[in-house]
């Protein structure tokens, strides 16, 4: 399934530092069920990978690879707007 690139911002609403406040994550729960489900649930393909969101799995060629958090992220941006350019 892929429904578009809103996969990255979407995810954003899960990122919570804490320690938060109760109000903080009601809004953003409250925010996410007004979200149609394709907004929140996303498999971003591109080429032979496969990258779903909500699993934090990506597959390439059937078989899964483990990635560390920070690696998941960077390739959720890179595969989610593959025509931009990304610099640091």
């Amino acid at each position: 399934m892929h429904f578009g690139k809103t996969s990255y911002r979407a995810n954003r609403l899960f990122d919570l530092t804490k320690p938060f406040q109760i109000r903080e994550l009601s809004a953003r729960l409250r925010a996410l069920m007004r979200r149609p489900a394709q907004m929140v649930s996303e498999v971003l393909q591109g080429g032979d990978l496969e990258l779903a969101d909500l699993k934090h799995e990506v597959w390439k060629n059937g078989e899964q690879i483990k990635l560390f958090p920070q690696e998941f992220s960077l390739l959720e941006v890179l595969m989610g707007k593959p025509a931009m350019v990304h610099t640091t």
